[in-house]
């Protein structure tokens, strides 16, 4: 059974934040692994290199990223590093929220990947619900209205426990630029605004403008 768990990070390095997805992957593959070599008996290894292996010993062997999947991860400064001259210079403070699907086991193991890390576990939480907050930039009104149309369209379509709430207002001045604005408001199964904040993100474009604003929340 996949477990959805948030975390709240903190750092000292973008470095490290942006190898944070990669630098878990790979981790997780070769615990996998290494735990399937040390499961097996050699005579396991012969069988399934002959083609006789049994399914449970394949599992074993064969590389798998399992159930493993970073639904989200936002980052952003929380505190700016300082340049000292003749003393230890202080390094910025750097907070990555992050909401993993994962088997019980492989939490574990990201958990012991985060204690090695350079990372510092703040917050961390079973979570199952999800709110998206979002605006739009200004422009056309028409092409506001279709672009909340066609995510209305796509929740109905596809989605079974959220809950939405849009409008549109008419925005004087953002950035030199005026028109109006769609706004939304999505809560609900957390897998399921998470695939909804995807939709949001990756088709705004083609309705002649961009997210200016954005925020999630987790709970249980």
């Amino acid at each position: 059974m996949a477990l959805v768990k948030f975390y709240h990070l903190e750092s000292g390095s973008w470095d490290d934040v942006s190898d944070l997805e990669r630098n878990l992957q790979k981790y997780l593959l070769s615990e996998k692994n290494v735990r399937g070599v040390l499961e097996s008996k050699p005579e396991d290894d012969v069988r399934v290199r002959l083609g006789e292996g049994d399914p449970t010993a394949i599992d074993r062997l064969v590389y798998d990223s399992g159930d493993f999947d970073v639904l989200y991860r936002v980052s952003r400064e929380i505190r700016a590093g300082t340049k000292r001259f003749l003393r230890k210079d202080i390094p910025p403070v750097i907070g990555t929220d992050l909401v993993v699907s994962a088997n019980p086991s492989e939490i574990l193991h990201l958990q012991d990947y985060l204690g090695k890390s350079g990372f510092e576990v703040v917050e961390a939480r079973t979570v199952s619900k999800a709110t998206l907050s979002f605006g739009t930039a200004p422009t056309n009104e028409g092409f506001v209205k279709a672009y909340q149309e066609a995510i209305n369209s796509f929740i109905l379509a596809n989605l079974e426990d959220v809950t939405v709430k849009m409008d549109i207002r008419y925005v004087k001045k953002w950035r030199n630029v005026e028109g109006h604005s769609g706004f939304g408001l999505i809560s609900g199964d957390v897998l399921e605004v998470l695939q909804v904040r995807d939709i949001v993100r990756n088709g705004v474009r083609s309705y002649g403008t961009r997210i200016f604003e954005e925020s999630v929340t987790f709970r249980r």
